[in-house]
């Protein structure tokens, strides 16, 4: 009998570790799988004009978040205003950055969370513009409140914009499914109406 329970002991022990290799194993190919991205194309107006191009970003990430959390974007395609060579890779101080507009898929919820928020109409006004668009802010906050505690990017959907280019320093006006402003560069904000009546 006890022969018998050892041998018994022994095939366990031998199961167990062929399968904790088999998984292991199974671990070691998952890990180099390549990671799924997302191409985002985007322009941004900074000091210098204009500056578009294309991120690479991770595909579960959102734009918001992987922007608020890097320092310096990097970015592929690039067009810089005024320079007409253009650029295959350039390095982007996120913080010189006065707003980012998303282009492409309009997937809003790649861009930021939706639903359970307040919607809120805003005009935003920093120094050379001004951007029209719908703020979604945590039930029930205040717009104050949110722009008080919040250091990152500010999502903007639905958006109308008026600037006078760095650059070129002539007014421009367009439109965007969805913006992202510097907070830090933010002087005010107020309410419109839900309308998007001037």
């Amino acid at each position: 009998m006890n022969q018998v329970g050892n041998i018994g002991r022994l095939w366990y022990c031998m199961r167990f570790a062929e399968e904790a290799k088999m998984f292991r194993k199974g671990h070691q190919e998952e890990d180099v799988l390549p990671e799924e991205r997302q191409d985002v194309s985007l322009r941004a107006i900074t000091p210098s004009g204009w500056i578009s191009g294309k991120m690479s970003i991770p595909g579960l990430v959102r734009v918001v978040d992987y922007i608020d959390k890097e320092d310096v974007l990097r970015l592929t395609e690039v067009e810089v205003e005024g320079d007409s060579q253009g650029s295959s890779f350039l390095a982007l101080r996120r913080e010189s950055v006065i707003f980012f507009i998303i282009e492409g898929n309009e997937n809003l919820e790649s861009v930021e969370s939706v639903g359970h928020q307040d919607e809120h109409r805003v005009m935003c006004w920093f120094d050379g513009g001004a951007v029209q668009g719908v703020l979604l802010t945590r039930l029930g906050a205040r717009i104050s409140d949110y722009l008080a505690r919040h250091e990152g990017l500010v999502v903007l959907r639905e958006c109308r914009y008026r600037i006078r280019n760095p650059m070129t320093r002539k007014v421009e006006d367009g439109e965007s499914w969805a913006m992202l402003l510097n907070a830090r560069a933010i002087v005010a904000v107020t309410e419109r109406s839900q309308t998007g009546e001037e």
